[in-house]
């Protein structure tokens, strides 16, 4: 009977078994898959992070696929996208995108670090708007966060768009100082060549730096190393600048023809624009009008939304200059409206840096007044409340000894009061 009713009990439980095993096995399976998503989801991420300078295509294409997945990202996740969204609308010249979208990011609850980050290269994206006076208001918020950043990558490019913000506003030995302290502070290659391009700037545009040298020469080669082709670049077109500068054309039209789809590759308007602008200029020394105006065209193709940039600049003034040596009359009018309109907005644009710069200083000054200011008043009023409890303190002792005096003379007349019924 009890054997009956042991093998009975088997062939019950042995289905429920096998349910709850295929159960438990689905939940390992689910368990593993999710780990596999996670997994490849930061793999993503962390791809991202790494071609984002140096193959925009591919860059494209991850955020895209980030893009899909958005709905099962995690919170922190879901902010670090939106954070590589409004830096590709940075990268590609569409700053009202990208600004609005930082702004919206810190103005929320979000991670420290990421805070810090999009606070940063929302510096960078008004100052390549020509929003200085935001910029540095901004900028002057990083900074003072600055001694309680902890993430040596996050710290460099606070470093990094002060470097900037200074190299546009024409302060070139503040902006060397920032390129110095990110070269001693950081290890990570894309931080040492941006630090090393922004102090080269800076070099060239105060006249420190005349020619060539192996300095400059190295820090290409190390840039290319760590494919930061953007930085590499950047630093090229300083070269051929100063080839053209010492009557060396050739050389310069030869190193910029040699890495144009390099240049490409990383699908930046800023770069593309002023590496054609250098080119044109470079034709039009050695008299070659084609080449001149072929490449002048494409520096003004390329620019994308940076209107009255250097570089466009250059290219209107090589257009024009060319097309007057041709006898094209009508076409000559037309690019030098274009060059004195651009030029005049330029130089506006310097001017209205010079100007958010100054204001910056003086508004640092008069907090720094409004601060002593308000020292001073805090230590009139301490002042007041030490007097008004050291007068207190002294009317107690008054009052002490008034009473301990009382005390005494009734004591006395007490006394004498026995002594004489005695």
């Amino acid at each position: 009977m009890r054997v009956d009713s042991l093998i009975c009990g088997v062939v019950r439980i042995r289905p429920i078994c096998r349910a709850a095993l295929l159960f438990c096995f689905i939940l390992v399976f689910l368990n593993v898959a999710a780990a596999i998503d996670r997994s490849s989801v930061t793999d993503l991420f962390a791809r991202a992070e790494q071609v984002k300078r140096s193959d925009h295509a591919e860059f494209t294409r991850l955020l895209q696929a980030l893009e899909a997945e958005r709905a099962n990202l995690e919170p922190v996740q879901r902010d670090h996208l939106t954070y590589l969204g409004a830096w590709r609308h940075t990268y590609a010249g569409e700053y009202k995108k990208a600004i609005a979208e930082f702004e919206a990011m810190i103005n929320r609850p979000i991670d420290a670090t990421l805070r810090s980050r999009a606070t940063a290269t929302l510096v960078n994206a008004l100052t390549i708007a020509r929003r200085y006076d935001e910029s540095f208001r901004y900028l002057s918020q990083l900074l003072d966060q600055l001694p309680s950043i902890t993430d040596k990558e996050v710290r460099s490019q606070a470093l990094g768009v002060a470097a900037l913000l200074h190299n546009q506003v024409g302060q070139y030995e503040i902006s060397i100082d920032y390129s110095d302290s990110m070269l001693r502070e950081s290890t990570t290659p894309w931080v040492l060549c941006g630090a090393a391009q922004l102090k080269f700037e800076s070099q060239l545009k105060s006249g420190r730096l005349r020619d060539v040298n192996p300095d400059l020469d190295n820090w290409v080669q190390r840039c290319v190393q760590a494919r930061e082709f953007v930085f590499a670049n950047i630093m090229r077109s300083y070269m051929a600048k100063l080839l053209i500068i010492g009557h060396r054309e050739g050389e310069a039209i030869q190193l910029l023809l040699a890495h144009e789809d390099e240049v490409k590759t990383t699908g930046y308007p800023i770069l593309l624009s002023e590496y054609y602008s250098v080119l044109a200029n470079a034709y039009w020394a050695k008299s070659d009008a084609s080449n001149a105006t072929r490449f002048g065209l494409k520096a003004l193709e390329s620019g994308g939304n940076n209107k009255f940039t250097e570089p466009l600049v250059e290219a209107y003034r090589v257009l024009f200059e060319v097309a007057e040596k041709q006898g094209e009359k009508q076409q000559a009018l037309d690019y030098h409206k274009e060059f004195m309109a651009a030029d005049k907005a330029y130089l506006n644009d310097v001017s209205a840096r010079q100007l958010a710069f100054q204001m910056a200083q003086h508004q640092a000054v008069a907090s720094k007044l409004q601060i002593e200011s308000l020292n001073q008043q805090n230590q009139v009023l301490q002042l007041k409340q030490d007097l008004a409890a050291k007068a207190a303190q002294n009317t107690r002792l008054v009052f002490t000894l008034l009473l301990g005096f009382l005390a005494f003379i009734g004591l006395w007349a007490y006394k004498t009061k026995r002594s004489q019924m005695h």
